[in-house]
């Protein structure tokens, strides 16, 4: 076998190898992305790394419901409604619901709802986080 035969077989297995990589890459970053937002219904669950935030929204006509779920020491929760703080957890905690209806007198107003987990330990966190309105609420 030549030499250039050698090299020229070298440099494809590099290049095959570094297109998988970038696929696998792509394929994981597609994997972790938050779903469109939507009315009715947004979740999604993902690895949160020490310091960084989730968060899945969807617009709301007279009720909204946030819960999230974390491992290890748990995560921040927080409702927004147009970006202005609704509400949010104490501290980290494992899991964290809050709901607000027209029906209670509670709901701020129509408006799109962003429900927001962040991981403010030192170690990496699994979160789940769902966010619920108006029909899909039960």
């Amino acid at each position: 076998m030549s030499t250039t035969t050698t090299t020229t077989r070298s440099r494809l297995a590099r290049r095959l190898r570094r297109g998988a990589v970038i696929a696998a890459l792509a394929g994981a970053a597609l994997a972790a992305a938050p779903a469109p937002a939507q009315a009715g219904y947004s979740g999604y669950g993902l690895t949160l790394t020490p310091g960084s935030t989730a968060c899945v929204g969807a617009y709301a006509s007279y009720q909204v419901r946030g819960e999230g779920f974390a491992d290890r020491q748990g995560a921040k929760f927080t409702l927004y409604k147009d970006g202005a703080l609704v509400q949010s957890s104490f501290g980290s905690v494992p899991n964290y619901a809050v709901e607000r209806r027209s029906s209670l007198g509670n709901f701020p107003g129509a408006g799109f709802y962003t429900f927001c987990a962040k991981n403010n330990k030192d170690t990496n966190t699994l979160v789940n986080i769902y966010i619920y309105t108006d029909g899909n609420l039960w």
